[in-house]
This record gives C-alpha cells, sequence and structure tokens, in this order.
C-alpha cells in the first residue's frame, strides 16, 4: 500500500471554493502511478517491457471536499485481477482520518505497437495484492445520453497528450464535467462519477461531448467526430454543493 499526503494548493480550487472534481481524479491517478513505479510496474518500467497501462474504469465516491489549504491523504493498493484487468482501490481522508473519498479502478495491459490488451500473466510479476475493497464496483455498463442534449466540441491540445501518445485518462472527465447546465455548475458538486473508458484518441481529433440531464444525475459520451468512435460514457450524480462541504 501506498499513502501521499498533500495540502490542497490554492490553483485546485474551483467556483465553490472547494478542491476541483477533476484535480481529485488527478490526485488517484498520480497515486496509482507512484504505486506502479515502486512496485517495479510503472510506466517507464512497462515501456522498456514493451507493455504499457491504459485505465478503463474508475468509480469514484466523494463524501467531502476539502477547501484551499486543508491537508489531505490519499491511500492506494492493487486489490487483485478480474479477467484482462487488474483492479485498484483508492480511500481519500483528512488529516483526522475522516473519509473524503472511495475510489475503485480497472486497469488493462497493452501493447503500444498493436494498441491491443494483453492477458495479465505477460506482466510475469506478483503484485502485493490486498483484497479489500472500500467501494465495491461490478463496473456495469454504463447507458448512453438520450433525447435532448447538452453539447460541446473539444479538441485536444498538446497538454492534453500523455507518455502513451493519446489524450490522457484526466482530460476526459474534465471536458464532461464542463458540459453541464449552469444550474448544476452554480450550485451542487459531483457525489459519485463512473467512467468507463471505450476507446483512446490523439492529438488535434475533434470530440464531441453530449450531456443527458436527469433529475439528479448526468449520462455523458464524448465521440471522435471524424468516425464516430464512441471514447467514454460517464454517469454523475450531483448533491447540492453545502451537502459536499
Amino acid at each position: 500500500m501506498l499513502e501521499i499526503r498533500a495540502a490542497v494548493r490554492l490553483n485546485e480550487v474551483g467556483a465553490q471554493g472547494v478542491l476541483r472534481p477533476t484535480v481529485l481524479l488527478d490526485y488517484l491517478l498520480d497515486a496509482a502511478g507512484s504505486h506502479a513505479s515502486q512496485l517495479g510496474v510503472g510506466m517507464q518500467a512497462m515501456l522498456d517491457r514493451g507493455l504499457t497501462w491504459f485505465l478503463s474504469r474508475l468509480h469514484v465516491q466523494i463524501l467531502r471536499y476539502p477547501r484551499g489549504g486543508e491537508e489531505m491523504k490519499v491511500r492506494t493498493w492493487p486489490s487483485g485481477i478480474e479477467r484482462l484487468f487488474y483492479t485498484r482501490e483508492f480511500v481519500v481522508e483528512d488529516e483526522v482520518g475522516r473519509r473524503l473519498a472511495l475510489a475503485s479502478s480497472a486497469w488493462i495491459v497493452v501493447n503500444p505497437e498493436t494498441r491491443r490488451p494483453v492477458r495479465p500473466g505477460v506482466l510475469g510479476v506478483v503484485l502485493p495484492w490486498k483484497e479489500e475493497r472500500p467501494l465495491p464496483s461490478e463496473f456495469a455498463k454504463l447507458p448512453e445520453p438520450e433525447g435532448e442534449c447538452l453539447r460541446q466540441t473539444y479538441r485536444p491540445l498538446a497538454s492534453d497528450i500523455d507518455v502513451n501518445q493519446h489524450v490522457n485518462s484526466t482530460v476526459y472527465p474534465r471536458w464532461t464535467l464542463d458540459c453541464v447546465s449552469d444550474h448544476l455548475r452554480r450550485h451542487c458538486l459531483p457525489a459519485e462519477i463512473e467512467i468507463a473508458y471505450l476507446a483512446e484518441t490523439q492529438y488535434g481529433s475533434e470530440v464531441q461531448a453530449r450531456t443527458q440531464v436527469l433529475d439528479d444525475c448526468t449520462r455523458h459520451s464524448l465521440t471522435r467526430l471524424a468516425d464516430g468512435t464512441e471514447l467514454l460514457r460517464q454517469a454523475t450524480r450531483w448533491r447540492p454543493a453545502g451537502e459536499l462541504l
């Protein structure tokens, strides 16, 4: 298990005066990368073997958002293998140990040349599994937005591209959570986010976001406009901001 500690920086705080949800996802994935490196399966070690990691699913439940300057700690550990997927868990706590967020994720090992997944046995490493899953997730199929939708179009920038030469996984939820109604943006915060990463896209490819707004949740999809490939589906449950502060 890895534990990292950090103080929320002022440039990480959004309009509600608390840590932006997409920055929270950054902290989770940074912790995952750091722990993978400690275990000998970090990004560079994987590339040296002709392999790489792709994030496939991410499920986050947010109990309270920390404010600027507030201390928090992120704990993460690998929890097992399910078919092609390596699962990894996260717990985020404040400085006195009260839980701020829980998360679960699923990753696949990919051949970067063919862009195809490979079976876990190819990795040749036994990771120190801890089977505890504070946010048990079956990673069920997410529904597609239907009917009248909000729409935004994005074009990836050079700063959106990661070492796998595609748009980084944390960029997608930034796009989806920008494509919401003004009421949600001004008065609510995400309490739960479920993301299914379906395909990758590269620099310069236009991407359209679609969001269906329901009572207290939104359904999202990202599609590459050039060929209609769906890149991501997401379900977000919202609560009034005051209930998450």
